[in-house]
């Protein structure tokens, strides 16, 4: 990875479409710094089904030391946690369906496949750049390389405004996934594809700038309330 483009903490909040452009369900990921480490907290709900991830990540490189993931549908749900200590890696699950119990030796630098949507926001973002990651994914469990590729620039529409994006195909065994990461700031992630679903982003350039806002807001309020006067805000 090049950098980590965000600060102690970040959310994104995501609306998912089918194939068919139908709404479907719902993301969201919350990144929070804790000491050396970052949480990532992961949720997809489509239907009547929830994916659900914590992971445990080093906030130095985002090398990952745990994920408790739990998978949601009709019925009993599935647990699984997986552990890595150096490239030693366990994987155990229990629930209906719940894979066999592995150990074993991953490649060093090995990932996880629900860091994928942050991954693609610490590349170094220039046409052309291509990164190959191991990623591990616990559902079946095994190792696979992908490649990541800067396709180039592309402009976005979602339910939160048109974006300048940085176009990012990563493809591996299992097919293609393509990302959308703003060209600047902290590079968030504005569109994407994975699994036969869309996700858009719902974050617009007010929600942004809303908390400055607010803050701007109350000084104001201060300064006329020391003066006597009064002020009125209104949020639309």
């Amino acid at each position: 990875m090049y950098r980590i483009p965000w600060g102690d903490r970040d959310r994104s909040a995501f609306t998912v479409f089918d194939e068919n452009n139908v709404r479907v369900g719902e993301a969201d990921y919350q990144i929070m710094r804790e000491g050396d480490h970052f949480v990532l907290d992961h949720t997809v709900i489509v239907s009547t089904s929830q994916d659900s991830s914590r992971l445990r990540l080093r906030a130095e490189d985002l090398r990952p030391l745990e994920e408790s993931r739990t998978i949601t549908q009709p019925g009993a749900p599935l647990q699984i946690h997986t552990a890595l200590e150096g490239t030693t890696l366990t994987s155990r699950a229990v629930g209906p369906g719940a894979p066999a119990a592995v150990t074993m030796e991953v490649p060093k630098g090995t990932y996880l496949r629900a860091q994928m949507p942050i991954l693609v926001r610490c590349l170094r973002f220039a046409k052309g750049q291509v990164v190959t990651l191991s990623v591990f994914s616990s559902l079946p469990p095994g190792v696979s390389q992908v490649t990541a590729t800067v396709v180039g620039k592309e402009q976005v529409k979602t339910p939160g405004g048109s974006f300048e994006t940085w176009k990012v195909t990563v493809a591996g065994p299992d097919g293609q996934e393509i990302y959308w990461c703003d060209t600047a700031g902290a590079h968030r992630l504005r569109k994407y594809t994975q699994g036969g679903y869309t996700y858009l982003s719902e974050e617009t350039r007010f929600r942004r700038l809303a908390p400055l806002l607010v803050q701007v807001s109350a000084a104001v309020s201060n300064s006329c309330i020391n003066a006597g006067g009064r002020v009125v805000v209104v949020w639309g």
